[in-house]
């Protein structure tokens, strides 16, 4: 019972050897970066800090304003010895740049979201070597059943 049990594991891991052996850990690699969920919640948070710091990069430059303005005037004044009639277009536009001398309160929103990106690079660096290190080690575990499912097959036929 024992024999066939651990006859039956290794069959199994000798199926995935299988399909890994066609591929090689490169490949395997790749396929990882775009599966494996926790790689990719490290990815999806570098790319969120980078954002918030193009944000606070933003709030140091100057702001425009654009406001545009038409009237259309009708005067009709009958009452005065002058009478008039005017009827035309009153047009204004209005143009505004404005840039802060300085704000140290932007400057240092900029400074911390810099830290926090730096911060974020880091965990995602460490997140792809804890990827490359699980991938590895499935991978040379897989590799290792096979040759121990194969060492039991020939001792059995020896037998």
């Amino acid at each position: 019972m024992k024999t066939s049990r651990l006859l039956l594991s290794f069959s199994f891991a000798l199926g995935l050897a299988q399909s890994v052996d066609a591929q090689n850990l490169i490949d395997l690699y790749d396929i990882a970066v775009q599966q494996d969920p926790q790689f990719q919640a490290a990815r999806a948070t570098q790319s969120s800090v980078k954002k918030a710091e193009d944000i606070a990069r933003a709030s140091l430059l100057p702001t425009i304003g654009v406001a545009a303005n038409l009237n259309h005037i009708n005067l009709d004044v009958r009452s005065s010895p002058t009478a008039t009639d005017d009827d035309y277009n009153k047009q204004d536009v209005t143009v505004s740049l404005s840039q802060p001398v300085y704000r140290k309160d932007r400057w240092l929103s900029v400074d911390q979201a810099q830290i926090l990106t730096a911060k974020a690079d880091v965990d995602f660096l460490s997140a792809e070597q804890d990827l490359i290190v699980r991938l590895a080690r499935a991978y040379f575990d897989v590799l290792s059943a096979q040759d121990t499912l194969d060492l039991v097959l020939s001792d059995r036929k020896a037998i």
